[in-house]
């Protein structure tokens, strides 16, 4: 709407100053639309609360990083229920994915790489909370109460330079290990590196 001299006019607000032609944005039907209605806005544009200034790959990479307790506790859960799941990688790496996108802004050819490292700490320490689980239920009563005590970790050391048939058994379940979590992440981790090297 125009007033009697022509300007664009709100009539909401007679005295509302619109701002200089070349700072608006046009609309289809040739009315410039003022930049003090955001809900008219482009809604592909940020919005006005968002800040992304703090977005950072190393940001990322710290919040990624949060997927490997997790992912130890999940491995820990399965294992003493005597399984060793694919699932538990799956999930470590599509929760790290996503938690350095949230840090970083966008996934990139490092932020893969902190997945796949993501991954790789999740299994092995999965693992290695997996035997000292075991230890723990051969000190009997509840594995919770050892978690401050060092006796698991001695009992486990004193296998590892005295029980010649604990590595025939350890290797074994630590290959499975590998295999299971290389099922879980390998199809995540293929498209985060192939988003990677995509158009940016």
């Amino acid at each position: 709407m125009r007033n009697e001299s022509g300007e664009p006019s709100d009539p909401a607000n007679p005295r509302r100053e619109w701002p200089p032609a070349e700072y608006g944005a046009m609309l289809h039907l040739g009315q410039r639309m003022p930049d003090g209605y955001p809900e008219l806005a482009d809604p592909h544009r940020p919005k006005p609360g968002l800040d992304l200034s703090l977005a950072s790959p190393g940001r990322g990479a710290v919040l990624a990083l949060l997927a490997v307790p997790a992912g130890v506790v999940l491995w820990m859960a399965l294992w003493s229920v005597g399984w060793m799941s694919s699932l538990t990688a799956f999930i470590a790496a599509v929760l790290a994915a996503k938690l350095y996108v949230l840090g970083a802004g966008r996934i990139t050819t490092a932020g893969a790489a902190v997945v796949a490292v993501v991954c790789a700490a999740t299994i092995l320490l999965g693992f290695v909370g997996g035997v000292w689980l075991d230890a723990a239920r051969i000190l009997g009563g509840n594995p919770a109460m050892w978690v401050f005590k060092a006796d698991p970790w001695r009992l486990m050391a004193y296998n590892t330079m005295h029980n010649s048939n604990f590595y025939s058994v350890i290797s074994k379940d630590f290959l499975m290990a590998l295999l299971f979590g290389a099922l879980g992440c390998f199809f995540t981790l293929r498209r985060l590196f192939q988003e990677a090297k995509g158009p940016r």
